[in-house]
C-alpha cells in the first residue's frame, strides 16, 4: 500500500471520528473572506473603469455600492449589485465529505445588478453567475494536511465522549453484537446525539446505570471547554491559511446578461449584452499575485449587426497581506462602435478591509483613447465599498 494511499486511510477514519464530536466534519466552521467580493452583474453594468473580473472566495452574501466617488465629491451611489451562494447557503449540514462531491455548486454564485441614468437609457439590469476553481493545496475544505493537526487535536481532546458513546452502545442498546458496534455508531450518530442532548438524564432516572452514568458526567463536564477548544483550534487554522494564502492560484470564471429600459420598467427591458469573464490568478510568494483576465461582450445592435463586439485584456498585479494590498494595472480594450476603437487604461489602487465583512476599494488611472483622429486622455477615479457575509448561520 502506498504512504499516499494509507495517509488517506488515516485521515478518513480521523474525519470519521470527528465527525461524532461536534459534528466537527461541518464545512460551515471553515468560512472564508479574505477576498473582496466581485460580481459579475457588477461589471457588466459598466460601473467600473476596469473590466477585469478579481477572482475571490465566494460568498454566501455580497454587496457591492458603487461609486462613492467617481471624478467628482462624494455622491450617494446609484449602482448596486448583490450576489449568494445557493450551494453555500443550503450547506449548513453539509460534511466535508458532501463539499469533495459538490465543491463546484459551492463555489458557484449569482449576481443581480442595477444601474440608474446610464447614459440614454433610464436604467439597465444585469443577472450575472460566476465559479471559482482552486487548487487542491490552496482550498482550506480540500487542505487534509491542515485539516489533520485540528481533528487530531480535538480527537485526543474527547477521550470523554467517546467513552460515553461507547457505553451508550454496550448499555442502551445492548442487543447489538460486539463485531458490529463501530459500525452502529457510525450509522446512528444523529441518534447518539439526541440521546446526548435530550434524553440522557431521563434514561438514567428510569435505567440507573454506573459505568453509563459516570462517562455521562464526565462528558457534560469536559463537553462545553473541549467544544470551545475545538473552536478556538479551527479559528487559528483559518486566520494562518488566510494569511498564507489570500494570493492562491485560482480561476474564476464568469457570464452575465445585461437589459437596459428607457423608463425603469422592468415589464419594458430589453436585451442590451451578454457578457463573458475569465480570469487566472497566480499567486507570487507570500505577499504578490499577478491576474491575467480578458471579457468578451456582444452589445446589442439597433441595426441588428451581429460584428459589434467589446473585448478587453487585463493584467494586475497585487502586493500586500490578506487584509490591506495595493496594486497596478493595465487594460486593453477594443471596440467596434459607437466611434470608439481602442483604449489602453493605466489604472492603480488600494483594497483594504474596515471591519470583519466590509472591504472599499479605491482606484484612480489615465485611461488612453487611442482614436485615429484625436486620440485623448481621461482621468478616471473611484470609491467603492463591497460587503460580503460568509459566517456560521445559526
Amino acid at each position: 500500500m502506498s504512504a499516499l494511499r494509507k495517509i488517506c486511510m488515516l485521515l478518513s477514519l480521523i474525519s470519521c471520528q470527528a465527525s461524532a464530536q461536534f459534528k466537527t466534519d461541518s464545512t460551515e466552521h471553515y468560512l472564508l473572506n479574505f477576498s473582496v467580493p466581485d460580481m459579475p452583474a457588477f461589471k457588466a453594468l459598466g460601473a467600473d473603469p476596469s473590466n477585469l473580473l478579481r477572482p475571490s472566495d465566494i460568498q454566501k452574501f455580497a454587496l457591492s455600492l458603487s461609486p462613492f466617488y467617481s471624478n467628482s465629491p462624494g455622491v450617494i451611489p446609484r449602482n448596486f449589485a448583490v450576489e449568494f451562494s445557493p450551494g453555500k447557503l443550503t450547506s449548513k449540514n453539509w460534511t466535508l465529505e458532501d463539499y469533495g462531491k459538490r465543491k463546484f455548486w459551492y463555489n458557484s454564485s449569482f449576481s443581480i445588478g442595477a444601474i440608474v441614468d446610464s447614459g440614454n437609457v433610464s436604467s439597465k439590469l444585469a443577472i450575472g453567475y460566476r465559479f471559482s476553481i482552486v487548487r487542491k493545496k490552496d482550498d482550506l475544505l480540500l487542505n487534509a494536511a491542515k485539516r489533520r493537526a485540528v481533528f487530531v487535536a480535538q480527537q485526543q481532546a474527547q477521550l470523554a465522549l467517546r467513552e460515553f458513546k461507547n457505553n451508550w452502545i454496550i448499555i442502551v442498546h445492548k442487543e447489538v453484537p460486539p463485531a458490529e458496534r463501530a459500525q452502529y455508531g457510525v450509522e446512528h450518530d444523529k441518534e447518539f446525539w439526541d440521546f446526548a442532548e435530550n434524553k440522557a438524564e431521563a434514561y438514567l432516572k428510569e435505567n440507573p446505570d454506573t459505568a453509563l452514568q459516570a462517562s455521562y458526567d464526565a462528558f457534560k463536564k469536559g463537553y462545553d471547554t473541549d467544544k470551545k477548544k475545538y473552536y478556538a483550534a479551527v479559528d487559528d487554522l483559518i486566520e494562518k491559511f488566510k494569511s498564507e494564502h489570500w494570493n492562491a492560484t485560482r480561476l474564476d470564471g464568469a457570464i452575465a446578461w445585461v437589459g437596459q429600459s428607457r423608463d425603469s420598467l422592468i415589464k419594458n427591458t430589453g436585451f442590451a449584452s451578454f457578457n463573458t469573464w475569465l480570469t487566472w490568478a497566480l499567486g507570487i510568494g507570500k505577499s504578490s499575485q499577478l491576474l491575467l483576465g480578458g471579457s468578451f461582450s456582444l452589445p446589442r445592435s439597433e441595426f441588428k449587426d451581429s460584428t459589434f463586439i467589446n473585448a478587453t485584456v487585463n493584467v494586475r498585479y497585487y502586493l500586500g497581506t490578506s487584509g490591506f494590498r495595493g496594486f497596478a494595472e493595465t487594460q486593453f480594450k477594443y471596440q467596434n462602435y459607437d466611434n470608439l476603437e481602442r483604449s489602453l487604461l493605466f489604472n492603480f489602487g488600494t483594497e483594504f478591509r474596515v471591519a470583519k465583512s466590509i472591504w472599499i476599494v479605491a482606484e484612480a488611472g489615465i485611461d488612453n483613447y487611442l482614436k485615429e483622429k484625436d486620440p485623448f486622455s481621461a482621468f478616471i477615479a473611484s470609491i467603492n465599498l463591497r460587503y460580503g457575509f460568509n459566517q456560521v448561520m445559526k
